[in-house]
Protein backbone atom coordinates (compact mmCIF):
# COMPACT_ATOMS: atom_id res chain seq x y z
CA UNK A 1 0.00 0.00 0.00
CA UNK A 2 1.31 3.41 -0.97
CA UNK A 3 1.70 6.04 1.71
CA UNK A 4 0.71 9.57 0.77
CA UNK A 5 2.47 12.69 1.99
CA UNK A 6 0.24 15.71 1.54
CA UNK A 7 2.17 18.26 -0.54
CA UNK A 8 0.89 20.53 -3.25
CA UNK A 9 -2.75 20.07 -2.33
CA UNK A 10 -5.39 22.33 -3.83
CA UNK A 11 -8.25 24.00 -1.92
CA UNK A 12 -10.72 26.18 -3.79
CA UNK A 13 -13.33 28.22 -1.94
CA UNK A 14 -15.98 29.74 -4.18
CA UNK A 15 -13.68 29.05 -7.19
CA UNK A 16 -10.74 30.98 -5.62
CA UNK A 17 -7.59 28.94 -5.05
CA UNK A 18 -6.50 29.60 -1.46
CA UNK A 19 -4.06 26.68 -1.26
CA UNK A 20 -1.18 29.00 -0.43
CA UNK A 21 -3.04 30.06 2.73
CA UNK A 22 -4.27 26.63 3.92
CA UNK A 23 -2.12 24.91 6.52
CA UNK A 24 -4.34 21.86 7.12
CA UNK A 25 -7.43 20.33 5.53
CA UNK A 26 -9.64 17.58 6.92
CA UNK A 27 -12.54 16.04 5.04
CA UNK A 28 -15.01 14.19 7.28
CA UNK A 29 -17.51 12.20 5.20
CA UNK A 30 -19.50 11.15 8.27
CA UNK A 31 -22.98 9.69 8.65
CA UNK A 32 -25.43 10.22 11.47
CA UNK A 33 -25.37 7.26 13.84
CA UNK A 34 -28.64 5.37 14.23
CA UNK A 35 -29.21 2.67 16.82
CA UNK A 36 -30.77 -0.33 15.06
CA UNK A 37 -30.48 -2.71 18.01
CA UNK A 38 -33.36 -5.16 18.45
CA UNK A 39 -34.25 -7.45 21.35
CA UNK A 40 -32.80 -10.58 19.75
CA UNK A 41 -29.27 -9.07 19.62
CA UNK A 42 -26.67 -9.63 22.32
CA UNK A 43 -24.84 -6.35 21.73
CA UNK A 44 -25.65 -2.90 20.47
CA UNK A 45 -25.88 -2.41 16.71
CA UNK A 46 -25.44 0.87 14.84
CA UNK A 47 -26.10 1.87 11.26
CA UNK A 48 -25.27 4.97 9.28
CA UNK A 49 -28.00 7.46 8.59
CA UNK A 50 -28.00 10.69 6.62
CA UNK A 51 -24.64 12.08 5.50
CA UNK A 52 -23.28 14.71 7.88
CA UNK A 53 -20.10 15.82 6.12
CA UNK A 54 -17.76 18.64 7.09
CA UNK A 55 -14.55 20.14 5.75
CA UNK A 56 -12.23 21.74 8.30
CA UNK A 57 -9.48 24.14 7.25
CA UNK A 58 -6.69 25.62 9.32
CA UNK A 59 -5.93 28.85 7.51
CA UNK A 60 -3.17 31.42 7.53
CA UNK A 61 -5.17 34.60 7.90
CA UNK A 62 -4.92 37.29 5.23
CA UNK A 63 -7.09 40.42 5.12
CA UNK A 64 -6.21 41.37 1.51
CA UNK A 65 -8.90 41.38 -1.20
CA UNK A 66 -9.98 37.90 -2.38
CA UNK A 67 -7.94 36.18 0.33
CA UNK A 68 -8.95 34.11 3.36
CA UNK A 69 -10.82 36.67 5.46
CA UNK A 70 -12.94 37.89 2.56
CA UNK A 71 -13.79 34.38 1.30
CA UNK A 72 -14.54 32.94 4.75
CA UNK A 73 -16.68 35.93 5.79
CA UNK A 74 -18.67 35.52 2.57
CA UNK A 75 -19.32 31.87 3.50
CA UNK A 76 -20.79 32.64 6.94
CA UNK A 77 -24.29 31.15 6.83
CA UNK A 78 -24.13 31.08 2.99
CA UNK A 79 -23.84 27.90 0.89
CA UNK A 80 -20.35 27.97 -0.62
CA UNK A 81 -18.61 25.58 -3.01
CA UNK A 82 -15.38 23.94 -1.85
CA UNK A 83 -13.13 21.73 -3.98
CA UNK A 84 -10.17 19.79 -2.52
CA UNK A 85 -7.58 17.77 -4.42
CA UNK A 86 -4.41 16.14 -2.97
CA UNK A 87 -2.23 17.26 -5.92
CA UNK A 88 -3.40 20.63 -7.18
CA UNK A 89 -1.37 20.82 -10.38
CA UNK A 90 -2.25 17.30 -11.50
CA UNK A 91 -5.36 16.24 -13.40
CA UNK A 92 -8.10 14.52 -11.41
CA UNK A 93 -7.78 10.71 -11.50
CA UNK A 94 -8.09 7.57 -9.39
CA UNK A 95 -4.73 8.44 -7.79
CA UNK A 96 -5.58 12.15 -7.45
CA UNK A 97 -9.26 12.26 -6.45
CA UNK A 98 -11.27 15.41 -6.01
CA UNK A 99 -13.88 16.18 -3.37
CA UNK A 100 -16.68 18.67 -4.03
CA UNK A 101 -18.78 20.01 -1.20
CA UNK A 102 -21.24 22.81 -0.67
CA UNK A 103 -20.99 23.98 2.92
CA UNK A 104 -21.40 27.05 5.06
CA UNK A 105 -19.47 28.46 7.97
CA UNK A 106 -21.45 28.88 11.17
CA UNK A 107 -18.60 30.03 13.44
CA UNK A 108 -15.67 32.17 12.36
CA UNK A 109 -12.89 33.72 14.41
CA UNK A 110 -11.32 36.31 12.08
CA UNK A 111 -8.64 37.08 14.65
CA UNK A 112 -6.94 34.08 16.26
CA UNK A 113 -3.30 33.93 17.27
CA UNK A 114 -0.73 34.69 19.92
CA UNK A 115 1.74 37.59 19.98
CA UNK A 116 4.45 37.11 17.39
CA UNK A 117 2.71 34.07 15.86
CA UNK A 118 0.79 33.53 12.63
CA UNK A 119 -2.95 33.99 12.87
CA UNK A 120 -4.25 30.49 12.09
CA UNK A 121 -7.95 30.14 12.78
CA UNK A 122 -9.73 26.86 12.09
CA UNK A 123 -12.84 27.06 9.95
CA UNK A 124 -15.46 24.31 9.65
CA UNK A 125 -17.73 24.16 6.63
CA UNK A 126 -21.00 22.56 7.77
CA UNK A 127 -23.44 20.64 5.54
CA UNK A 128 -26.15 22.39 3.53
CA UNK A 129 -28.23 19.35 2.59
CA UNK A 130 -25.97 17.70 0.00
CA UNK A 131 -23.27 15.06 0.56
CA UNK A 132 -19.61 15.28 -0.43
CA UNK A 133 -19.03 14.21 -4.04
CA UNK A 134 -15.93 12.09 -4.69
CA UNK A 135 -14.64 12.27 -8.27
CA UNK A 136 -11.87 10.23 -9.90
CA UNK A 137 -12.34 10.84 -13.62
CA UNK A 138 -10.75 13.67 -15.58
CA UNK A 139 -14.00 15.32 -16.73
Amino acid sequence: MAVVTLTGASVLIATTDLSDHIKEVTIDDARDENDDTVLSMTAKSMTGGLPSPTITLKIRQDYAASKTNEKIRAAVNVATAIVVRPLGGTIRSATNPEWHFTGKVLQYQPLAGAAGQFQEPSVVFQPTGTPITYLTTST
